[in-house]
């Protein structure tokens, strides 16, 4: 109950995503059976030993092809699948650092799971040798990856891991599997390029964007334009350039910056504007007195001038109250207070 309460609290936080009434459907949720299928499922059982035998070749022995040869290879060389699998941050504790010495994470992960699991599959797991914990880990993690993929092939979408860790693990797999990856195109180069330069820190004040302002940006369609601005930002770049994530970052800062600083411009042109417009109003209403004061201009400026003034002057301050407000809630406004915030 514990862990569906949890899943119901993180679901809700998307109701006002909801409630937008977006263009597009945000926000999918549906049971995708994934304990049942790896109990029961062949396919699935197949696909996930699969997929550990790849990230094992990838990463710990090229000699690798099956789970038999793995389960040879950690008894052929005690101690090997543990040193490279934290060489190669393979191993990671749910809600821990990635990354740190094996046995370390190994004590933490036999801690993290002890909270919730019964005291014979804790026996079953302290009765392993290290390298025996590691493989067993190594399956518990990319277990979900599995799905998480099969799901995304299903629904023709690409999937968005906010989860630190599980977005290490998909990166893992996305590094390791390129043929099926590229099949569900999720291995575009320039796309992926963009995606890993916004993990940088140097972008991290983009996180700070408000729910509120994510629906409004999404029902304007504005994410679609400002991704094909920054995939365009990336083409002049090889493809060894579009694997060095500083490099691609500091293009994605510098083409944020371009915008932000065009978006600036258009703000104080605008201002502009309204200043030449409040100078319009102010002669208006000079003449408008004029004719007050001189009864002789009277039948030259009319009786309705002060009213018209007046009406015209409100009429334009709303106009520009109304632009300044579609400004400030607009992408670029929204990303220029939060990176003057940051700074």
């Amino acid at each position: 109950m514990v862990w569906m309460l949890q899943a119901a609290h993180t679901l809700l936080q998307l109701r006002p995503i909801v409630d937008a009434e977006l263009p597009h459907c945000p926000v999918f949720v549906f049971p995708s059976w994934e304990k049942s299928l790896e109990e029961h499922d062949l396919v699935t059982m197949a696909g996930i030993g699969q997929l550990v035998t790849d990230v094992l070749a990838a990463h710990v022995d090229s000699g690798i092809t099956s789970l038999d040869e793995a389960m040879e290879f950690v008894k052929r060389n005690p101690g090997k699948l543990v040193d490279r699998a934290g060489t190669n941050t393979l191993l990671v504790v749910p809600g821990g650092p990635i990354g740190g010495p094996s046995e370390r994470v190994l004590t933490d992960y036999e801690a993290e799971i002890g909270k919730w699991r019964s005291v014979e599959a804790m026996a079953r797991f302290r009765a392993l040798s290290p390298d025996e914990k590691a493989l067993n880990i190594l399956f518990e993690r990319l277990g979900p990856q599995y799905h998480l993929l099969e799901n995304s092939d299903e629904l023709s979408a690409h999937p968005l891991v906010s989860v630190p860790q599980q977005a290490h693990y998909f990166r893992v797999v996305a590094g390791t599997n390129n043929c099926r990856l590229e099949r569900l195109g999720l291995l575009e180069k320039k796309t992926a390029a963009v995606v890993s330069a916004f993990g940088t820190a140097r972008l991290a004040w983009i996180s700070k964007v408000s729910p509120e302002a994510l629906i409004e940006i999404r029902g304007n369609n504005e994410n679609e334009a400002f991704r094909k601005t920054l995939r365009a930002a990336l083409t002049d770049l090889q493809d060894s350039a579009l694997e060095d994530t500083d490099r691609v970052a500091a293009e994605v800062c510098r083409e944020i910056d371009s915008a932000i600083a065009d978006h600036q411009r258009q703000v104080r042109d605008s201002e502009r504007i309204n200043r030449r417009s409040k100078v319009t109003w102010a002669a208006g209403l000079l003449a408008a007195g004029a004719s007050s004061m001189v009864p002789q201009l009277a039948p030259f400026l009319g009786k309705i001038l002060p009213f018209g003034v007046a009406a015209k002057a409100a009429w334009d301050l709303y106009c520009v109250n109304s632009d300044r407000r579609r400004r400030a809630r607009s992408l670029m406004g929204i990303l220029a207070v939060l990176r003057d915030q940051d700074e």
